[in-house]
C-alpha cells in the first residue's frame, strides 16, 4: 500500500493577524473556509481514515460556518461544532504522528481548529 501525501497545502491561520489587523468576523469566515478546504485535502490523503469521522468533521465545520452567517451568531453553537471538529482532527493527528507521518496536514490543523474555536468565542461571546 502506498501512502498518499497532501502536497502544496498552506496551513495555519491565513487571514487573521495579517497587516496587524484586529481579528474580525470576515477573517473568521475566510479562516473557516480555508479550514474546510484543508480538511478536504487531509481526507483525500486518507489522514482521516474513518469515513464516518471524515463526514462528521466536514459536517461540524460546515455547521460552524452556517452558524457564523446567521443574523445573531451564538458563540456556544459555533464553538460546540468546532470542538467536535477538534476532537476528530486531534485523534487523526495522533494516529498520523504515531505512524511517523510528520508531514500530515492534519497535524498542522490541530492548533488552527483550537485558535478558531477561541476566536469564535471572542467575536460572538
Amino acid at each position: 500500500m502506498q501512502d498518499i501525501i497532501a502536497k502544496n497545502v498552506v496551513t495555519g491561520l491565513q487571514y487573521i493577524g495579517q497587516a496587524d489587523t484586529t481579528p474580525n468576523v470576515e477573517q473568521l469566515h475566510r479562516e473557516l473556509a480555508a479550514l474546510r478546504e484543508q480538511l478536504q485535502q487531509s481526507i483525500q490523503a486518507k489522514e482521516i481514515a474513518d469515513p464516518y469521522e471524515a463526514k462528521d468533521v466536514q459536517k461540524a465545520v460546515d455547521r460552524a460556518i452556517e452558524q457564523t452567517h446567521t443574523a445573531k451568531p451564538v458563540a456556544e453553537r459555533i464553538t460546540t461544532h468546532l470542538a467536535k471538529a477538534s476532537t476528530i482532527v486531534t485523534k487523526a493527528a495522533t494516529v498520523a504522528e504515531a505512524a511517523g507521518k510528520l508531514q500530515a496536514v492534519v497535524l498542522k490543523l490541530v492548533p488552527v481548529v483550537a485558535a478558531l474555536q477561541k476566536l469564535a468565542s471572542l467575536l460572538f461571546g
